[in-house]
Protein backbone atom coordinates (compact mmCIF):
# COMPACT_ATOMS: atom_id res chain seq x y z
CA UNK A 1 0.00 0.00 0.00
CA UNK A 2 1.38 3.45 -1.02
CA UNK A 3 -0.79 6.49 0.28
CA UNK A 4 0.14 10.08 -1.06
CA UNK A 5 -2.11 12.39 1.23
CA UNK A 6 -1.97 16.12 0.73
CA UNK A 7 -2.54 18.23 3.90
CA UNK A 8 -5.01 21.24 3.78
CA UNK A 9 -4.71 22.38 7.23
CA UNK A 10 -2.19 24.77 8.73
CA UNK A 11 -0.67 25.22 10.97
CA UNK A 12 18.87 6.21 27.34
CA UNK A 13 19.14 4.88 33.73
CA UNK A 14 19.22 2.48 36.06
CA UNK A 15 16.11 1.90 38.62
CA UNK A 16 17.48 1.66 42.38
CA UNK A 17 16.63 -1.39 43.32
CA UNK A 18 13.20 -1.21 45.26
CA UNK A 19 13.14 2.50 44.36
CA UNK A 20 11.20 4.91 41.84
CA UNK A 21 11.66 8.03 39.94
CA UNK A 22 8.73 10.33 42.10
CA UNK A 23 10.72 12.50 44.10
CA UNK A 24 14.63 13.73 44.42
CA UNK A 25 16.78 15.81 46.09
CA UNK A 26 20.27 17.08 45.37
CA UNK A 27 23.64 15.67 46.10
CA UNK A 28 27.24 15.89 45.08
CA UNK A 29 28.03 12.77 43.18
CA UNK A 30 30.84 10.69 43.76
CA UNK A 31 33.80 10.34 41.26
CA UNK A 32 33.55 7.37 38.71
CA UNK A 33 35.05 4.10 38.26
CA UNK A 34 36.19 3.86 35.30
CA UNK A 35 37.37 -0.07 33.66
CA UNK A 36 39.27 -0.36 30.05
CA UNK A 37 39.48 -3.70 28.30
CA UNK A 38 40.33 -4.29 24.65
CA UNK A 39 38.51 -6.67 22.39
CA UNK A 40 38.42 -8.90 19.94
CA UNK A 41 37.07 -8.87 16.08
CA UNK A 42 34.50 -11.19 14.34
CA UNK A 43 34.78 -12.02 10.86
CA UNK A 44 31.38 -9.94 8.92
CA UNK A 45 29.65 -11.72 6.41
CA UNK A 46 29.27 -10.37 2.62
CA UNK A 47 26.03 -8.12 2.68
CA UNK A 48 22.86 -9.31 0.24
CA UNK A 49 22.46 -7.27 -3.39
CA UNK A 50 19.08 -5.89 -4.06
CA UNK A 51 18.68 -3.46 -6.87
CA UNK A 52 17.21 -0.10 -5.08
CA UNK A 53 14.69 1.95 -7.33
CA UNK A 54 13.64 5.79 -6.40
CA UNK A 55 9.74 6.84 -6.87
CA UNK A 56 9.34 10.04 -8.59
CA UNK A 57 6.82 11.79 -6.47
CA UNK A 58 5.16 15.44 -6.34
CA UNK A 59 7.42 18.67 -4.31
CA UNK A 60 4.80 19.16 -0.79
CA UNK A 61 5.10 20.81 2.60
CA UNK A 62 7.06 19.55 5.23
CA UNK A 63 4.14 18.70 7.65
CA UNK A 64 1.62 19.03 5.72
CA UNK A 65 1.98 16.63 3.27
CA UNK A 66 2.49 12.85 3.96
CA UNK A 67 3.34 9.73 2.59
CA UNK A 68 2.62 6.60 3.75
CA UNK A 69 3.74 2.88 3.01
CA UNK A 70 3.66 -0.51 3.77
CA UNK A 71 6.76 -1.73 5.30
CA UNK A 72 8.16 -5.28 6.89
CA UNK A 73 10.61 -3.86 8.86
CA UNK A 74 10.40 -3.40 12.61
CA UNK A 75 12.80 -0.74 13.35
CA UNK A 76 14.57 -0.65 16.38
CA UNK A 77 17.18 2.50 15.21
CA UNK A 78 17.41 4.22 12.20
CA UNK A 79 20.51 6.83 10.84
CA UNK A 80 21.49 8.24 7.95
CA UNK A 81 24.76 8.09 6.02
CA UNK A 82 25.84 10.45 3.34
CA UNK A 83 22.14 10.14 1.56
CA UNK A 84 21.28 6.59 2.48
CA UNK A 85 18.59 5.39 5.16
CA UNK A 86 20.15 2.95 7.55
CA UNK A 87 18.06 1.00 10.11
CA UNK A 88 18.25 -1.86 12.96
CA UNK A 89 15.04 -4.10 12.88
CA UNK A 90 14.29 -7.34 14.46
CA UNK A 91 11.49 -8.87 12.51
CA UNK A 92 10.53 -12.08 11.32
CA UNK A 93 13.99 -12.34 9.24
CA UNK A 94 15.91 -11.91 12.17
CA UNK A 95 17.93 -8.93 13.37
CA UNK A 96 19.87 -7.22 10.79
CA UNK A 97 20.76 -4.06 9.57
CA UNK A 98 19.98 -2.44 6.52
CA UNK A 99 19.95 0.37 3.90
CA UNK A 100 17.92 2.05 1.18
CA UNK A 101 18.10 4.80 -1.24
CA UNK A 102 14.40 5.48 -1.22
CA UNK A 103 12.94 4.38 2.42
CA UNK A 104 10.94 1.39 0.10
CA UNK A 105 13.01 -0.72 -1.39
CA UNK A 106 16.08 -2.34 1.60
CA UNK A 107 19.29 -3.79 0.99
CA UNK A 108 20.55 -5.91 3.94
CA UNK A 109 23.98 -5.20 5.37
CA UNK A 110 24.30 -7.94 7.69
CA UNK A 111 22.43 -10.82 9.70
CA UNK A 112 23.48 -9.37 13.10
CA UNK A 113 23.19 -13.22 14.90
CA UNK A 114 25.20 -14.57 12.45
CA UNK A 115 28.00 -12.15 12.74
CA UNK A 116 27.70 -12.78 16.34
CA UNK A 117 29.65 -15.50 18.11
CA UNK A 118 27.46 -16.11 20.79
CA UNK A 119 24.07 -15.77 19.37
CA UNK A 120 21.70 -12.38 19.98
CA UNK A 121 18.84 -13.15 22.83
CA UNK A 122 15.64 -10.59 22.62
CA UNK A 123 16.71 -7.13 21.58
CA UNK A 124 15.82 -4.62 24.41
CA UNK A 125 16.57 -1.56 22.36
CA UNK A 126 19.16 -0.05 20.07
CA UNK A 127 20.90 2.31 18.90
CA UNK A 128 22.88 3.24 15.66
CA UNK A 129 24.45 6.72 14.23
CA UNK A 130 27.10 7.74 11.24
CA UNK A 131 30.14 9.81 11.80
CA UNK A 132 30.70 10.87 8.19
CA UNK A 133 32.78 7.87 7.18
CA UNK A 134 31.53 4.80 9.03
CA UNK A 135 28.41 3.74 11.00
CA UNK A 136 28.58 2.98 14.16
CA UNK A 137 25.73 1.15 16.56
CA UNK A 138 24.91 -0.91 19.71
CA UNK A 139 22.46 -3.46 20.57
CA UNK A 140 21.22 -4.53 24.26
CA UNK A 141 19.45 -7.73 24.53
CA UNK A 142 18.14 -9.66 27.00
CA UNK A 143 21.17 -11.90 28.82
CA UNK A 144 21.94 -15.06 27.77
CA UNK A 145 23.67 -17.38 30.15
CA UNK A 146 27.12 -17.32 29.51
CA UNK A 147 27.45 -14.09 27.62
CA UNK A 148 27.82 -11.50 30.50
CA UNK A 149 28.80 -12.04 34.09
CA UNK A 150 25.68 -13.57 36.41
CA UNK A 151 23.35 -11.34 37.41
CA UNK A 152 23.75 -9.14 34.56
CA UNK A 153 20.85 -7.37 33.29
CA UNK A 154 21.42 -6.86 29.89
CA UNK A 155 23.79 -8.36 27.12
CA UNK A 156 25.68 -5.38 25.35
CA UNK A 157 26.29 -5.81 21.85
CA UNK A 158 28.81 -3.34 19.34
CA UNK A 159 28.58 -3.10 15.84
CA UNK A 160 30.45 -1.20 13.46
CA UNK A 161 31.27 -0.90 9.45
CA UNK A 162 34.71 1.04 9.65
CA UNK A 163 36.34 -2.01 7.64
CA UNK A 164 33.59 -1.95 4.98
CA UNK A 165 31.57 -4.82 5.92
CA UNK A 166 29.81 -5.22 9.57
CA UNK A 167 31.44 -6.49 12.33
CA UNK A 168 29.61 -7.61 15.82
CA UNK A 169 31.36 -7.31 19.56
CA UNK A 170 29.96 -8.85 22.20
CA UNK A 171 30.98 -8.47 25.76
CA UNK A 172 33.72 -11.02 25.62
CA UNK A 173 35.17 -8.78 23.01
CA UNK A 174 34.98 -5.92 24.67
CA UNK A 175 35.13 -6.17 27.73
CA UNK A 176 31.77 -4.23 28.44
CA UNK A 177 30.80 -6.96 30.55
CA UNK A 178 28.46 -5.05 33.38
CA UNK A 179 30.46 -5.28 36.40
CA UNK A 180 33.48 -3.29 37.50
CA UNK A 181 36.01 -4.46 40.15
CA UNK A 182 35.60 -3.77 44.02
CA UNK A 183 32.46 -4.65 46.26
CA UNK A 184 30.19 -2.28 45.12
CA UNK A 185 29.53 -3.68 41.77
CA UNK A 186 27.74 -1.65 38.64
CA UNK A 187 25.94 -2.73 35.89
CA UNK A 188 23.55 -1.39 33.01
CA UNK A 189 20.36 -1.58 33.48
CA UNK A 190 18.12 -2.69 30.84
CA UNK A 191 15.04 0.14 31.14
CA UNK A 192 15.42 3.74 30.72
CA UNK A 193 17.13 5.96 28.47
CA UNK A 194 19.88 5.74 25.99
CA UNK A 195 21.47 7.03 22.39
CA UNK A 196 25.14 6.92 20.86
CA UNK A 197 26.85 9.92 19.15
CA UNK A 198 29.59 9.23 17.25
CA UNK A 199 32.68 12.17 15.77
CA UNK A 200 36.07 12.55 14.87
CA UNK A 201 37.00 9.19 15.43
CA UNK A 202 35.35 8.98 19.06
CA UNK A 203 31.88 7.10 19.95
CA UNK A 204 29.96 7.12 22.73
CA UNK A 205 27.03 5.73 24.28
CA UNK A 206 25.16 6.79 27.35
CA UNK A 207 23.13 4.16 28.75
CA UNK A 208 21.28 3.68 31.95
CA UNK A 209 23.45 2.08 34.87
CA UNK A 210 23.14 1.08 38.28
CA UNK A 211 25.18 0.56 41.29
CA UNK A 212 24.22 -2.36 43.36
CA UNK A 213 25.43 -2.19 47.40
CA UNK A 214 24.14 -5.29 49.47
CA UNK A 215 21.49 -4.07 51.57
CA UNK A 216 21.18 -0.52 50.14
CA UNK A 217 20.32 1.44 47.29
CA UNK A 218 21.45 2.97 44.36
CA UNK A 219 19.69 5.90 42.44
CA UNK A 220 19.24 6.15 38.78
CA UNK A 221 22.68 6.31 37.86
CA UNK A 222 23.76 8.03 34.53
CA UNK A 223 26.14 6.14 32.56
CA UNK A 224 28.43 6.04 29.24
CA UNK A 225 31.08 3.76 26.98
CA UNK A 226 33.27 5.16 24.95
CA UNK A 227 36.38 4.77 22.56
CA UNK A 228 39.41 5.30 24.09
CA UNK A 229 41.12 4.42 20.78
CA UNK A 230 39.94 2.00 17.53
CA UNK A 231 40.02 -1.70 19.69
CA UNK A 232 39.76 -0.25 23.28
CA UNK A 233 36.31 0.79 25.18
CA UNK A 234 36.15 1.99 28.63
CA UNK A 235 32.91 2.86 30.89
CA UNK A 236 32.31 5.94 33.41
CA UNK A 237 29.68 5.16 35.60
CA UNK A 238 28.45 8.03 38.19
CA UNK A 239 27.60 6.61 41.67
CA UNK A 240 24.72 9.64 42.74
CA UNK A 241 23.73 7.58 46.02
CA UNK A 242 27.38 6.79 47.65
CA UNK A 243 27.43 10.04 49.61
CA UNK A 244 23.45 9.72 50.26
CA UNK A 245 21.17 6.98 49.44
CA UNK A 246 18.23 9.62 48.89
CA UNK A 247 20.45 11.52 46.44
CA UNK A 248 17.78 12.19 43.01
CA UNK A 249 18.18 9.91 39.82
CA UNK A 250 19.59 10.66 36.37
CA UNK A 251 17.60 9.42 33.32
CA UNK A 252 18.64 10.39 30.11
CA UNK A 253 15.88 11.72 27.90
CA UNK A 254 18.25 13.17 25.07
CA UNK A 255 21.73 12.54 24.23
CA UNK A 256 23.43 14.65 21.62
CA UNK A 257 26.95 15.81 19.69
CA UNK A 258 27.85 19.13 18.56
CA UNK A 259 29.93 19.63 15.79
CA UNK A 260 32.65 20.91 17.70
CA UNK A 261 32.66 17.71 19.72
CA UNK A 262 30.50 18.79 23.11
CA UNK A 263 28.62 16.20 24.44
CA UNK A 264 25.08 16.74 26.39
CA UNK A 265 22.71 14.26 27.73
CA UNK A 266 19.49 15.33 29.85
CA UNK A 267 17.06 14.38 31.87
CA UNK A 268 13.96 14.16 33.47
CA UNK A 269 12.96 15.98 36.83
CA UNK A 270 10.49 15.48 39.28
CA UNK A 271 9.45 16.77 42.48
CA UNK A 272 7.00 17.04 44.69
CA UNK A 273 7.53 21.01 44.67
CA UNK A 274 9.18 23.62 42.42
CA UNK A 275 12.00 21.90 41.75
CA UNK A 276 14.73 24.62 42.84
CA UNK A 277 17.82 23.12 42.66
CA UNK A 278 16.65 19.70 41.17
CA UNK A 279 17.10 21.92 37.71
CA UNK A 280 20.92 21.98 38.35
CA UNK A 281 20.97 18.18 38.11
CA UNK A 282 19.57 17.93 34.85
CA UNK A 283 21.91 18.21 32.47
CA UNK A 284 25.08 16.08 31.83
CA UNK A 285 28.26 17.62 29.48
CA UNK A 286 31.31 16.20 28.35
CA UNK A 287 33.52 16.97 25.50
CA UNK A 288 35.46 13.43 25.82
CA UNK A 289 32.82 10.94 27.17
CA UNK A 290 35.24 10.30 30.05
CA UNK A 291 34.60 13.41 32.24
CA UNK A 292 31.02 15.18 33.01
CA UNK A 293 29.90 18.44 34.12
CA UNK A 294 26.99 19.31 35.16
CA UNK A 295 24.21 21.67 33.30
CA UNK A 296 21.21 23.90 34.43
CA UNK A 297 18.23 23.16 32.79
CA UNK A 298 15.40 26.42 33.44
CA UNK A 299 12.28 26.23 34.08
CA UNK A 300 8.99 28.10 34.99
CA UNK A 301 7.66 29.12 38.22
CA UNK A 302 5.93 26.65 40.01
CA UNK A 303 6.98 23.96 37.87
CA UNK A 304 7.40 20.67 39.58
CA UNK A 305 8.44 18.10 36.38
CA UNK A 306 10.17 18.41 33.31
CA UNK A 307 9.46 15.51 30.91
CA UNK A 308 12.11 15.63 28.55
CA UNK A 309 10.89 13.58 24.72
CA UNK A 310 14.13 14.60 23.05
CA UNK A 311 17.57 16.51 21.90
CA UNK A 312 18.68 16.61 18.87
CA UNK A 313 21.63 19.05 17.52
CA UNK A 314 21.45 21.10 14.45
CA UNK A 315 22.03 24.72 13.41
CA UNK A 316 24.68 25.08 15.65
CA UNK A 317 22.25 24.49 18.61
CA UNK A 318 21.02 21.52 21.32
CA UNK A 319 17.31 21.37 20.76
CA UNK A 320 15.38 19.88 23.44
CA UNK A 321 11.24 19.04 23.53
CA UNK A 322 9.19 18.39 26.53
CA UNK A 323 6.83 19.10 28.61
CA UNK A 324 6.35 21.15 31.85
CA UNK A 325 3.69 21.08 34.14
CA UNK A 326 2.85 21.96 38.47
CA UNK A 327 3.11 18.95 40.99
CA UNK A 328 -1.04 18.96 40.37
CA UNK A 329 0.17 17.25 36.43
CA UNK A 330 -3.18 18.40 35.66
CA UNK A 331 -3.69 18.16 31.51
CA UNK A 332 -4.99 21.62 31.45
CA UNK A 333 -1.74 23.33 32.80
CA UNK A 334 0.89 21.28 30.82
CA UNK A 335 3.35 23.67 29.12
CA UNK A 336 4.62 21.82 25.88
CA UNK A 337 8.41 23.23 25.55
CA UNK A 338 11.71 23.86 24.02
CA UNK A 339 15.13 24.46 25.32
CA UNK A 340 17.59 25.77 23.07
CA UNK A 341 21.44 26.09 23.57
CA UNK A 342 24.57 26.50 22.01
CA UNK A 343 26.98 25.11 24.77
CA UNK A 344 24.98 22.46 27.32
CA UNK A 345 25.47 25.39 29.78
CA UNK A 346 23.13 28.01 28.90
CA UNK A 347 19.64 27.30 27.88
CA UNK A 348 16.40 29.54 26.81
CA UNK A 349 13.05 28.19 26.77
CA UNK A 350 10.52 28.49 24.28
CA UNK A 351 6.92 27.42 23.70
CA UNK A 352 5.10 25.09 21.45
CA UNK A 353 1.59 25.80 20.72
CA UNK A 354 -1.06 23.60 22.27
CA UNK A 355 -3.55 22.17 20.45
CA UNK A 356 -7.00 23.50 21.21
CA UNK A 357 -8.91 19.42 20.85
CA UNK A 358 -7.16 16.80 22.19
CA UNK A 359 -7.85 13.74 23.76
CA UNK A 360 -8.48 14.05 27.95
CA UNK A 361 -5.20 12.61 28.62
CA UNK A 362 -3.44 16.11 26.44
CA UNK A 363 -0.89 16.30 24.14
CA UNK A 364 2.14 13.15 24.53
CA UNK A 365 4.75 15.02 22.52
CA UNK A 366 6.85 11.88 21.22
CA UNK A 367 10.27 13.03 19.66
CA UNK A 368 12.66 16.16 17.88
CA UNK A 369 14.14 15.87 14.36
CA UNK A 370 16.72 18.32 12.43
CA UNK A 371 15.74 18.31 8.92
CA UNK A 372 19.05 20.24 7.97
CA UNK A 373 17.03 23.61 7.93
CA UNK A 374 14.44 22.91 10.55
CA UNK A 375 13.24 21.35 13.83
CA UNK A 376 10.77 19.15 13.50
CA UNK A 377 8.92 18.06 16.63
CA UNK A 378 5.97 14.88 16.39
CA UNK A 379 3.00 14.47 19.10
CA UNK A 380 -0.09 12.88 19.51
CA UNK A 381 -2.66 12.15 21.74
CA UNK A 382 -4.97 9.01 22.80
CA UNK A 383 -7.79 9.79 20.40
CA UNK A 384 -5.57 8.86 17.52
CA UNK A 385 -4.58 13.11 16.69
CA UNK A 386 -1.45 13.81 15.35
CA UNK A 387 0.12 17.15 15.36
CA UNK A 388 3.63 18.40 14.36
CA UNK A 389 5.81 21.45 14.95
CA UNK A 390 8.55 22.75 13.07
CA UNK A 391 10.53 26.06 13.82
CA UNK A 392 14.01 27.54 12.07
CA UNK A 393 15.30 28.73 16.03
CA UNK A 394 14.26 26.10 18.23
CA UNK A 395 12.13 28.79 20.12
CA UNK A 396 9.45 30.08 18.01
CA UNK A 397 7.00 27.07 16.96
CA UNK A 398 4.70 27.04 14.13
CA UNK A 399 1.86 23.97 14.99
CA UNK A 400 0.72 22.00 11.92
CA UNK A 401 -2.19 19.57 12.61
CA UNK A 402 -2.03 16.15 10.98
CA UNK A 403 -5.34 15.27 9.29
CA UNK A 404 -6.54 11.96 10.93
CA UNK A 405 -7.11 10.88 7.58
CA UNK A 406 -3.77 9.28 7.33
CA UNK A 407 -4.77 5.51 7.98
CA UNK A 408 -3.74 2.47 6.64
CA UNK A 409 -6.44 -0.34 5.70
CA UNK A 410 -7.48 -1.25 9.27
CA UNK A 411 -8.16 2.21 10.13
CA UNK A 412 -5.25 2.96 12.25
CA UNK A 413 -2.72 5.66 12.87
CA UNK A 414 0.81 5.28 11.62
CA UNK A 415 2.35 8.02 12.34
CA UNK A 416 0.84 7.60 15.92
CA UNK A 417 3.17 4.53 15.88
CA UNK A 418 6.65 6.11 15.54
CA UNK A 419 9.35 4.34 16.82
CA UNK A 420 12.15 6.54 15.04
CA UNK A 421 11.76 10.26 13.46
CA UNK A 422 14.97 11.82 11.35
CA UNK A 423 15.91 13.86 8.91
CA UNK A 424 16.82 12.76 5.13
CA UNK A 425 16.40 14.76 2.12
CA UNK A 426 15.27 18.12 3.86
CA UNK A 427 11.99 16.86 5.14
CA UNK A 428 11.53 13.57 7.80
CA UNK A 429 11.14 9.91 7.65
CA UNK A 430 8.57 8.26 10.73
CA UNK A 431 9.32 4.76 11.19
CA UNK A 432 6.91 2.33 12.66
CA UNK A 433 6.43 -1.69 13.01
CA UNK A 434 5.33 -2.15 9.17
CA UNK A 435 4.85 1.72 8.25
CA UNK A 436 7.49 3.83 6.67
CA UNK A 437 5.96 7.75 6.64
CA UNK A 438 7.47 10.70 4.62
CA UNK A 439 7.12 14.34 5.10
CA UNK A 440 7.30 15.51 2.72
CA UNK A 441 6.48 12.83 0.01
CA UNK A 442 9.53 11.65 -1.71
CA UNK A 443 10.87 13.78 -4.77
Amino acid sequence: MKKLLPLLLLVVIGAACGSSPTAATTATADAPTSTTSAPLTSTPTTPDATTTTTTALPVGVLGEDWEVIDSDLNPRAAAVHGDTLFVISDDNAGIRVLSSQDGEVWTQEADLNALSETGIGDVLFAGLVSDGSAMYGYLATEPADGVSSDGANLDLYILDNTTGAWSVRGPGATGLDQRLEGAERFRFYERGGHGIVAGDGQVTIALAGQWWVPYETSAFDFSTVWTVDEDTWSTYAENRSRVDPSTGWFMIDGFARSDSGILVAISDKVSDGPLGTLLGEAVRISTDGATWDRGLLPAGDDIAMLDIRGLVFGGGSFVAVGVQAPATNATEDRILTSWVSTDGQTWTLGELPMPTETGPNGVDLKTIAWTGETYVALGFDDQSSGWMWRSSNGTDWELIPIITGIVDDSGAFPINRTKQLIGWNGGVVSFAPGYTSFSPPRR
